[in-house]
């Protein structure tokens, strides 16, 4: 027990240096790995230059489309006037956190003998998407 509590404020006391030769250590393992693995390593960071360089190219080709696309205003509208309108029939709807159903939602769904839990409410049939007029 003795001997435990020596080597560890020896430890304690000479945490600088231990630290030192491990890095030391790490940097001397690495640049051996380098030296041993020169051929492999080149091959992987021309392959990464390559990735580069094409990602580069896509990005480019990728930003001048959109531009191109976003200052085309008839194709939003013609997108806006191929939308179908689509029926949605009654339903609950849960709610974010803290709120609360209004009271007319609470008596339309008591109208249709629905009882909301805490952080629902009632939703009446709608139509969604079609051109506006």
């Amino acid at each position: 027990m003795k001997e435990k509590s020596q080597v560890i404020q020896w430890i304690k006391g000479h945490k600088k240096q231990l630290l030192i030769a491990g890095l030391g250590i790490a940097a001397l393992i690495a640049v051996i790995l380098a030296i041993k693995n020169k051929n492999a390593l080149k091959a992987f960071w021309s392959s990464i230059k390559k990735v580069t360089e094409t990602s580069a190219e896509t990005i480019t080709d990728t930003a001048s489309a959109v531009s191109e696309v976003s200052s085309d205003t008839s194709t939003a509208l013609s997108n806006t006037e191929k939308c179908v309108p689509q029926e949605v029939g009654r339903h609950i709807r849960n709610l974010h956190e803290g709120w609360h159903a209004s009271a007319d939602k609470i008596a339309l769904a008591k109208e249709h003998n629905i009882v909301l839990k805490e952080g629902q409410t009632w939703v009446e049939a709608y139509t969604k998407g079609g051109s506006a007029a």
